[in-house]
């Protein structure tokens, strides 16, 4: 998921579209930075250890596609402490907060085929 609104309709509906107008990419379904770290990385998927790997990171610090901010990343992070490198990083990744990735559930069709009731 990009927790952002796929539909049209509802990212009219859900003040989406006008926020980024005023904001940017951040609110755009196709072009937020998960949207593009998901891009990228989706043909690295190839069993369900790779895609647990992928679903549980967070390399905001050297991933350019994170631009410097703990949130854009595919487990995106609110509580790691950050050091903005100008206003605009500040703006673009607010504050800290007690919120963020603490969780991945990760299945496949075989282990549904199995009847498996194991979690990744």
């Amino acid at each position: 998921s990009y927790n952002r609104p796929y539909f049209k309709n509802i990212q009219d509906v859900g003040g989406y579209t006008r926020a980024a107008l005023e904001h940017g990419q951040w609110y755009q379904y196709d072009d937020c930075p998960r949207a593009r770290l998901f891009r990228e990385w989706q043909g690295m998927v190839n069993d369900t250890e790779s895609m647990m790997r992928i679903m549980t990171s967070n390399h905001w610090k050297t991933d350019p596609l994170s631009e410097n901010c703990p949130k854009n990343a595919i487990a995106g992070r609110y509580d790691l402490p950050y050091q903005p490198r100008s206003d605009s990083d500040y703006q673009a990744c607010g504050p800290v907060k007690a919120y963020g990735a603490i969780d991945c559930k990760v299945t496949s069709s075989s282990l549904l085929e199995e009847d498996s009731r194991v979690l990744m």
